[in-house]
């Protein structure tokens, strides 16, 4: 579900349960079980995009996450 990428200053988390289109602005998607998403402004598709990351969903869609994905390493 969380995974950390690089690791000191460098480091961030994502969340497998979102992906990012190409979209400036609303560019979280919430992925969804069993179904290939896309984008409907974009059409980006799901499978080729990356993964959230946590400080974004957090900030972006209010999420509560604990401290420690929230902040560097």
């Amino acid at each position: 579900m969380i995974e950390q990428h690089g690791t000191g200053r460098d480091s961030f988390f994502t969340d497998s349960r979102y992906w990012d289109c190409g979209c400036e602005k609303n560019y979280i998607h919430l992925k969804k079980r069993g179904l290939h998403s896309y984008c409907p402004k974009c059409r980006a598709v799901e499978d080729e995009m990356p993964d959230s990351r946590v400080h974004e969903i957090h900030e972006q869609l209010g999420i509560k996450y604990p401290k420690k994905y929230l902040t560097l390493t």
